[in-house]
């Protein structure tokens, strides 16, 4: 069973963004997470979302969303929330329910799975 889960893309302007977009400038992403790295860091693959204008105001600053159809799994989440706040989080998807994680969390499960992997 897939997941859809749709963020905002807050202004599309890839070359020179608003001045009033301070601070993070970064689009948002979904990405999977695999297991951890030797150093401690996740192993990713990003996820291809498709780009949907049908909400968008006339400039293109609000209103388009990316849409990313996810199977079960562990993901990092990026997402803007307004034009100066972005929240990264973790979500658990497991027969189509959505459980949101902490990074504790992401990594107990990864490590866990490994090691159930490797048994």
């Amino acid at each position: 069973m897939r997941t859809v889960i749709k963020l905002e893309m807050f202004a599309m302007y890839e070359k020179h963004p608003p001045k009033y977009m301070s601070g993070n400038k970064s689009q948002p992403y979904v990405a999977r997470l695999n297991g951890t790295g030797s150093e401690g860091e996740f192993s990713k693959v990003f996820i291809h979302g498709y780009l949907d204008y049908s909400k968008s105001n006339s400039k293109g600053s609000r209103g388009i969303y990316k849409t990313y159809f996810l199977d079960d799994g562990l993901y990092e989440i990026f997402e803007r929330v307004t034009w100066n706040r972005s929240r990264m989080y973790y979500l658990m998807i497991v027969n189509g329910q959505k459980t949101e994680m902490t990074l504790e969390e992401a990594y107990q499960w990864l490590e866990q799975r490994e090691k159930s992997i490797s048994a």
